[in-house]
């Protein structure tokens, strides 16, 4: 069977570009074009058969980033298995502005990317801040497997990268900030893409859904159970100090039913929120005054 056959045969029961996609990693061809000028060559009998695997299960809905075992984000290519969530383009947000944010503030900032998962949003923070500025990351999750997920994608991405000697990233085990050590003395940016979906959500793609890590995506409270626990674990150690000099945000993934839920847990304690997307919220942390 030639490329050209096995693609006409493909693309009659999965999108036209999965199928592509997944015959572009069994040829290991490095772009989509080489499919076209090759159409006419034959797979070979391993080949074939494998592409034949990966199609049945694409055919079953399995996500093709599982499939692949990749997934682009923000310009790079993060490897992914089912112990991690698949990264999303709307989470690319947090991103943007976070670098944005460092950018324009050039301060010694600590960032801590809470439930890092795949690492995406944490090592590509350190990978883009670290070219101009010094910058310490911290990338935690509660799960070993997805620290490892998070290590690997480090490790594979930072060949190349012009990352300055004073910048610095680490990966540590932790519920939320429990086993964090937090300088609250500098400039701190927390980002978190937390569980925050609701089992009892009726416009929910279970199915879809299925092939996730579920404790990586689900949370009680309408969703909100691990957002309103990590802000309220920020408010203690907020607490715990006389006065609060430094900045201290907090940037959040959400859905966009939960917004304004949250932006008002935050003012009850006198928290500055800033709508970023659809999806993404800012706290500023002020020491609020009784």
């Amino acid at each position: 069977m030639t490329i050209k056959d096995w693609l006409k045969t493909a693309k009659k029961s999965i999108d036209a570009l999965d199928a592509e996609l997944i015959l572009l990693n069994v040829k290991k061809y490095s772009d989509r074009s080489e499919l076209l000028l090759r159409e006419n060559s034959k797979l070979t009998e391993t080949e074939e058969k494998a592409a034949k695997n990966l199609l049945s299960r694409r055919k079953n809905g399995e996500p093709l980033a599982y499939i692949l075992g990749y997934r682009e984000f923000y310009g790079r290519k993060f490897f992914i298995d089912r112990n991690v969530l698949i990264p999303r383009p709307e989470t690319e947000v947090i991103v943007d502005f976070v670098t944005c944010e460092c950018e324009k503030n050039p301060e010694d900032w600590q960032i801590f990317d809470i439930g890092t998962g795949s690492g995406c949003i944490g090592v590509s923070l350190f990978l883009e801040l670290s070219k101009k500025n010094k910058v310490n990351v911290v990338c935690s999750d509660i799960s070993n497997q997805a620290l490892e997920v998070a290590e690997k994608n480090y490790t594979r991405l930072r060949s190349g990268s012009l990352a300055n000697s004073l910048s610095h990233i680490s990966f540590v085990k932790s519920d939320l900030t429990e086993s964090l050590e937090m300088d609250l003395n500098k400039s701190t940016i927390i980002v978190a893409n937390l569980p925050y979906v609701s089992r009892e959500w009726n416009w929910l793609d279970k199915e879809a859904l299925s092939y996730e890590p579920q404790i990586a995506l689900f949370a009680k409270q309408n969703g909100l159970e691990l957002i309103y626990k990590l802000i309220s674990q920020i408010k203690e150690k907020i607490d715990t100090r006389s006065n609060l000099n430094a900045r201290l945000i907090l940037v959040l993934e959400m859905d966009k039913s939960q917004q304004n839920e949250i932006i008002e847990y935050g003012r009850q304690f006198g928290y500055d929120t800033e709508k970023i997307s659809d999806y993404v919220l800012k706290i500023e942390f002020v020491k609020h005054q009784r």
